[in-house]
């Protein structure tokens, strides 16, 4: 679910990366999917892309300190009408630290 070179291999993120969520679904969809972010936002338009079934959102960090970790959950509706919640999420750890050098 997500494409960025800026991800750790242990999802870590920190103020100012930028993070690719690319949802793609079995079929396409009637509607714009929307994507959730707990704790930092909820059920923002995705993007579309040429595929009708696959869209993409552009997430630049940037969180308040109390925010830890967040993790992300697409939904939306199939052209049949079928409402999908996604049970795949990925979860990050926020680091806003100083890092050393």
């Amino acid at each position: 679910m997500v494409d960025s070179s800026t991800v750790s291999s242990e999802d870590i993120v920190s103020n100012s990366d930028v993070v690719t969520f690319t949802a793609t679904f079995s079929e396409s969809m009637a509607a714009t999917p929307t994507i959730s972010l707990t704790g930092i936002d909820s059920n923002v338009l995705m993007t579309a892309t040429s595929s009708p079934s696959q869209w993409i959102y552009t997430w630049t960090v940037s969180v308040v300190s109390s925010i830890t970790s967040s993790t992300a959950t697409v939904s939306g509706t199939d052209l049949n009408g079928n409402y999908y919640v996604g049970t795949e999420s990925i979860t990050f750890r926020i680091d806003n630290s100083a890092r050393l050098v």
